[in-house]
């Protein structure tokens, strides 16, 4: 009877210590998750630290950089307002000009008077037609679009002078997009060709 319950006992026992076992198993996994968990902290807490430092570092120069954008887009405003200026001066110039409002209502344009264009756009917009000449391959006809362009006539008013028909006048300014695209590839952004040459 004793034997028996001493087995019994036994097996309480065994059954006890296979728990304190597994508890002990789970402790021991707690303890090592926890080691990762602070060796992941204090690698946390260095990254951490270095990146601080970094910043820092950057900080001054951050803020140079920033007072370098201010000034750019301070030039960058100035430089909008000349050109709008520019633009202004070059209407007026045009507009006092007695050759080129005698133009605007003539039917017609000698050679001699072709050679007086390209001389006095020369003269007004600083070697234009050479400028045009030098960096691209164009005709003489081409020359004389551009310089009606710069000279701020409108299409109806280069349809007079050229006495060709509205698609004549399309087909030239196609041709001559194109010459001028072949080397620069791209007028920029929202720009036409007019405009483009406007500004040239």
């Amino acid at each position: 009877k004793q034997i028996s319950r001493n087995q019994a006992r036994m097996e309480e026992l065994q059954a006890q210590m296979e728990e304190s076992k597994e508890v002990q198993e789970q402790w021991e996994e707690q303890q090592k998750v926890l080691k990762e968990i602070q060796m992941q902290n204090e690698q946390l807490k260095q990254d951490n630290r270095n990146l601080q430092e970094r910043i820092n570092e950057y900080n001054p120069s951050l803020h140079g950089k920033a007072k370098d954008i201010e000034v750019l887009n301070q030039l960058s405003e100035e430089n909008r307002q000349l050109h709008k200026r520019e633009i202004f001066l070059c209407n007026q110039l045009v507009k006092s000009n007695d050759f080129f409002m005698q133009l605007k209502k003539a039917k017609y344009v000698s050679d001699e008077q072709w050679a007086e264009i390209k001389e006095r756009t020369d003269f007004l917009f600083d070697g234009y037609t050479r400028r045009l000449c030098e960096q691209f391959s164009l005709t003489e006809s081409d020359i004389q679009i551009c310089c009606l362009i710069k000279l701020r006539f409108t299409n109806s008013e280069i349809i007079n002078l050229l006495s060709i028909s509205p698609s004549s006048v399309y087909k030239r300014k196609l041709r001559l997009k194109e010459r001028i695209l072949q080397e620069i590839h791209s007028f920029g952004e929202d720009k036409t060709l007019d405009l483009w040459l406007m500004e040239y």
